[in-house]
Formats: structure tokens, C-alpha cells, sequence
């Protein structure tokens, strides 16, 4: 699955902080085996980010970006949202979402108003050119 690349930027200098963070922990970061093993998102010693912390964490910093409150599932409605409003196509956000494309177009019907009339002037134009070039 593709990736921004300022997402990319961003990921490459989490795994940086967290090797700093490793390397200050030494022998006490969490060893291979560990639940805490592959996690991206961790304290400075390594463990993992109880959801409850993440979900007041993600609260706060969309709110300080003046942004309103969300929550990290919040995220994944808001990108959907986003998606299908920049024109996305369904099945491509369902993939990403790991949904079905029906459930999308029932979850984020919201988000396409503006395609009625995107179609009917797309498909209506589609006509007025055939009925021209006859």
C-alpha cells in the first residue's frame, strides 16, 4: 500500500527517535519475543502506547491544531472522508480502510453528494459530443 511521501519522511525519523531511544535504554528496552517488539508508536523505554493514552494524546493535539476534538478512529473517518471527497475512488478507500466497497458508499455517503451532479453533467456532456459528432 503506497504512502505520502512526507508520511514516509515522517515514519523514517520516528524509527531515528526511537534507535536514539533504544540505544539510551540499553539492555532495559523491550527484547525480541516481547508484545512491545515492532511497535512504531512507544514510550522513550520502549513499551507500548495503551490505547486509552493514545486516544487523550491524538484528543489534545488535534485540538491544539485547532481542529475539533477526534479521537484515533476519528483518523480513519476522517481520511475516508477526505478521500472520497478529493475524488478517490470507492473500491481504492475500502481496500485502505480494509472494507468492501459497499460499506464505504453506506458509512461515507456523506462525502458524495457532489457526484450526482458530477455524473449527470459528465454523462450528459458524454451525449451532447455524440449527438455533435453524428
Amino acid at each position: 500500500m503506497g504512502l505520502h511521501p512526507g508520511t514516509v519522511t515522517a515514519l523514517r525519523r520516528r524509527r531515528a527517535e526511537q534507535s536514539a531511544d533504544r540505544l539510551k535504554m540499553g539492555t532495559g528496552w523491550p527484547g525480541s519475543g516481547s508484545v512491545h517488539e515492532g511497535l512504531i508508536f512507544t514510550w522513550a523505554d520502549g513499551t507500548a502506547i495503551r490505547p486509552s493514552s493514545l486516544t487523550r494524546l491524538v484528543a489534545r493535539l488535534s485540538m491544539e491544531a485547532g481542529l475539533p476534538r477526534i479521537t484515533p478512529h476519528g483518523l480513519r473517518h476522517s481520511f475516508a472522508t477526505a478521500a472520497l471527497t478529493a475524488g478517490v475512488q470507492i473500491e481504492v478507500v475500502a481496500a485502505r480502510l480494509g472494507n468492501t466497497a459497499r460499506v464505504v458508499q453506506e458509512v461515507y455517503a456523506h462525502a458524495l453528494p457532489a457526484d450526482d451532479q458530477s455524473a449527470a453533467q459528465l454523462v450528459g456532456d458524454l451525449y451532447r459530443r455524440g449527438v455533435t459528432n453524428l
